[in-house]
C-alpha cells in the first residue's frame, strides 16, 4: 500500500479568505429562517436603500427617517445584532456610495448617523463609525444605546493613539470633545 502525502496547507488563501467573507455577508440571515414580519421588514429596508440611491433627492429624507426609525425601535434592547442591522449589514457600502453621491448637507448628516451604526456591525479597520459621526449629526450618543457607544469609544481610543504617535502628532481637538461627550454617559 503506498501512501500519499496528505500535508494540507492550513492557511487559506486570499481567495478563499474573499470567498469566505462573501458566503459569510450572503447568508448573514438565511431566508427560510426569517418569519413573514422578518421578510416584510427586509423588503422594506431593501426599498429604503434603494430610495436613498435614487436621482430623486426628495426620496432622500424620507428613506432616512423611515430607516432610522425602524432601526431604532429595534436598539432598545440589543442583547444581539437586531433584524434592521443585519438585514443593512449587506448594504453597508451600497449606503456608503449614496452618502457619497448626496448633496443635501442634512440627508448627508442623517446617512452618516446610520452608516457611523451600522459600522459597528461590519468588520473592517476604517473606522467608520468614529469617521461618520464626527460628519454625523450632534445628536446624544445614548440614543443608538451601549454597544454603539462602547464601539465608538475604541475607534476614538485607537484613532488617539494613532495621532497622538504619529510625526507630527495630528490634533486631536474632535476627539477630546467626542470623548467629553461619552464620559457623561457613562457617569449616568
Amino acid at each position: 500500500m503506498v501512501k500519499e502525502d496528505t500535508k494540507m496547507d492550513t492557511k487559506p488563501d486570499k481567495t478563499e479568505e474573499k470567498e469566505s467573507k462573501d458566503k459569510k455577508e450572503s447568508e448573514l440571515v438565511p431566508e427560510e429562517e426569517l418569519t413573514d414580519a422578518d421578510r416584510q421588514l427586509k423588503a422594506d429596508l431593501e426599498l429604503l436603500v434603494e430610495r436613498i440611491q435614487d436621482a430623486d433627492s426628495a426620496l432622500h429624507a424620507p428613506a432616512l427617517a423611515s430607516m432610522r426609525e425602524k432601526i431604532r425601535a429595534s436598539t432598545s434592547t440589543m442583547t444581539s445584532v437586531p433584524k434592521p442591522l443585519k438585514f443593512l449589514r449587506a448594504h453597508y457600502d451600497t449606503i456608503k456610495a449614496a452618502y457619497d453621491k448626496m448633496e443635501a448637507p442634512a440627508d448627508k448628516t442623517f446617512c452618516s448617523d446610520i452608516i457611523s451604526l451600522l459600522a459597528t456591525t461590519v468588520e473592517n479597520d476604517k473606522r467608520d463609525c468614529l469617521t461618520y459621526r464626527l460628519t454625523g449629526s450632534s445628536e446624544s450618543l445614548d440614543f443608538w444605546g451601549h454597544e454603539y457607544v462602547r464601539h465608538l469609544q475604541g475607534e476614538i481610543a485607537e484613532e488617539y493613539k494613532e495621532a497622538t504617535e504619529s510625526d507630527p502628532p495630528k490634533p486631536v481637538d474632535d476627539l477630546l470633545e467626542l470623548a467629553g461627550k461619552i464620559i457623561p454617559y457613562h457617569v449616568n
